[in-house]
């Protein structure tokens, strides 16, 4: 099964956690596992317009499923005027691991003698 993150907008004139519930309830009928689901308590205030809203519920709800193209999920998220925006993140199948931080190896520091360095310039100068 494939991984998603879907993100979405509910208007603010609507009940959000019975529309959340009806997201829901479409993915585990069409054989989807729900891993994580988030819902705002407060509507936002939008930044623009949106369909006619000023405000609305964001919602988020990550889950595993076959396929999105045989459940129909994309053309029930269009036609569904409750959710006004919405984005759908396809989440990879698992996270690199970091490579380990290799340690630099410090060099040994050389003490140098300035008045050595003072007698070698002066003997190149004399010459």
């Amino acid at each position: 099964m494939k991984k998603y993150e879907l993100i979405y907008l509910i208007s603010s004139d609507q009940d959000a956690p019975k529309i959340q519930e009806k997201v829901v309830s479409f993915i585990v009928e069409n054989s989807g596992t729900i891993d994580s689901e988030k819902i705002d308590p407060a509507p936002r205030e939008l930044g623009f317009e949106i369909k006619g809203h000023h405000s609305a519920y964001l919602s988020s709800i990550i889950f595993s499923i076959e396929s999105l193209e045989s459940s129909g999920f994309k053309k029930f998220i269009i036609e569904n005027s409750e959710i006004i925006r919405y984005i759908l993140i396809s989440k990879p199948k698992g996270r690199k691991k970091n490579r380990p931080i290799e340690k630099i190896e410090e060099k040994p520091s050389v003490k140098i003698n300035l008045k050595d360095i003072d007698r070698k310039i002066e003997e190149m100068l004399n010459d």
